[in-house]
Parts: structure tokens; sequence; C-alpha cells
């Protein structure tokens, strides 16, 4: 890129990127392939991206509050052709709760490279934001802007499903966070595990094929019953007994994280969300937010 672009400083730039509400499923399958499949919900990480001038010549300095958006940030500056004596400063506002499975650090991401691109006429390709995200951590794909089935740990798409199912989440957090690295590090399926996780799989597929959005929640429902099971999750279990005697449509579990969400109808009455949130309240902390259309 030529270096004339930053004669005029400073540059102020946007980015965001949507959230996913933990995972419809999450597991191996027979194949070896690591495997989530996205739930994108309308909560928000946004970043400010702002270059100036440094007073002295110097490796660009980059300052941000979270060290996971400071080094995809520090790897973007090495693609770029800039001159030395650049400075960025990045700052966040956001909805997002942090260590509860729902994409934050992934979403902080992401913002930090809509922001680079808006700011530097940068184009990135899916394939290589997932491989600069792999270089930190399994990641969510929040760079496809619908559900999509993906191998987190290797940054991989493995099918684009082209649908977003639509659902009204209550959402319970059990309290506390979960680091989604230190949860990836110790993973172990058994061979009966990873049959059910290919059935379940490949019932995912044939229900977005369908766009089924009641059959991808009573998947959604199996995941979280799987997890539970293999983690001895007291929290999901208690949730998934709630969750047969109220009027959903199913239960998401966030796999690596402390949260849950009843699935609703999008049009389901308010007196309905308001009697399943005080049932489930004892449990957590309870919020709602809503899937994103496509």
């Amino acid at each position: 890129m030529n270096s004339n672009k930053y004669g005029n400083l400073p540059i102020t730039a946007h980015g965001k990127s949507f959230a996913s509400f933990g995972e419809i499923a999450q597991g191996r399958l027979s194949n070896g392939d690591d495997f989530l499949l996205t739930l994108p919900v309308d909560l928000w990480s946004e970043c400010k991206l702002t270059c100036t001038h440094q007073t002295e010549i110097g490796t660009p300095q980059v300052t941000a509050p979270l060290p996971k958006a400071k080094y995809i940030a520090t790897l973007l500056l090495k693609r770029l052709d800039t001159p030395q004596n650049l400075s960025l400063h990045l700052e966040f506002k956001r909805n997002i709760p942090i260590g509860k499975g729902l994409s934050s650090s992934t979403a902080d991401m992401l913002a930090v490279v809509r922001a680079f691109e808006s700011a530097f006429d940068l184009r990135l390709t899916q394939e290589e934001i997932s491989a600069l995200f792999t270089h930190i951590e399994p990641h969510d794909p929040l760079h496809y802007s619908c559900s999509v089935a993906y191998n987190h740990r290797q940054g991989r798409l493995l099918k684009s499903l082209d649908y977003i199912p639509q659902f009204h989440i209550i959402g319970i957090d059990s309290g506390g966070e979960l680091s989604t690295e230190d949860y990836n590090k110790h993973l172990h399926y058994s061979p009966n595990e990873i049959r059910k996780y290919d059935l379940l799989y490949h019932s995912l597929l044939k229900a977005f094929a369908r766009k089924d959005d009641g059959a991808i929640a009573q998947c959604a429902q199996s995941s979280a019953a799987l997890h539970a099971s293999r983690t001895n999750n007291s929290f999901l279990s208690q949730l998934l007994d709630i969750s047969k005697q109220l009027d959903t449509l199913g239960l998401i579990a966030t796999h690596s994280g402390t949260c849950a969400g009843l699935l609703l109808s999008p049009d389901s009455p308010t007196e309905l969300q308001r009697y399943i949130s005080h049932s489930v309240a004892h449990l957590g902390r309870v919020f709602e937010t809503e899937t994103l259309a496509l």
C-alpha cells in the first residue's frame, strides 16, 4: 500500500461484529473434525480505530485494552506497507458478556479486522481471517454472515448453512467465567460419544436444509444433553429438566461457557416469556436476546 495514503492523519474508522449464542452443537466427528454450529445473535462488539503519527520513527505502536485485539492489530499492520511512525489506538464498546461462551473475544478480534478494512482499504477473505484467528485461539466463525458448521480448532469451514434459525432466547448465566482456550486443551470424546455426534451433525444438516427451526432447536437440546452428560454439568442438567416442563422449542448451551438459552419462537407471547424467565431465575442471571435475520 502506498505510504502517501498516510499523509492525511488522523484516520478514524469503525468496525463491528455480532456474537454467537454458544453453539447449536459442538463436538467431534468420526473423521476427526472438531465442529461447532454457530447461532448469530443481536449482541455486538464495536471497535473505534484511530491512526495518528508518532513523534519518533520506530515500530508502529498499538494501544488497546484487550490483549487479543491488540495482537490481531499487530498482525494486520504487518500485512500493510505502512510508514514506521504510525500510532494506532483501539477503543471498544460492547454488550457481550466476557468469559460466558458468547464469543466475546472472537467478536472483538473481528471488530478490529472490520475497522482495519475500513481505515486502510484492506480486504481479507474469510479464509485469511480464519488463519489470523487460528494464530490466537479456537474461535467462532463470526466472519460468516449466517450459521455455519466450522472446525474451530483448525479454523476451517465445514459447511455454509445459508440460514439463521429465528429464535427469541431467554439466556441464563450460571456465573463465573470459563476460558475457551483452557476448555479446548482438555477435550476428550469416547467412541460412543463420537458416534452420537456423527448422528447429531447429520440431523442438523438435514434440519438446516429444510429450514426447520423446531428440529434445529431439538438438535441444540440434544447437543446440550450430550455436553451435560460428558462434563457432569449440573447447571445444564437442571435446565434440561426444566425445559421439558416449559413451552419451549429447545435449549442451547455455551459449550465452553457459563450460559444456556431457552429457545422460543420470535412471536411467542410476552406473558410466556415472562413466565419462563421467572421459572429459571433461581439458576442465575436471566437476560434475553434474539437471533439475527439474514
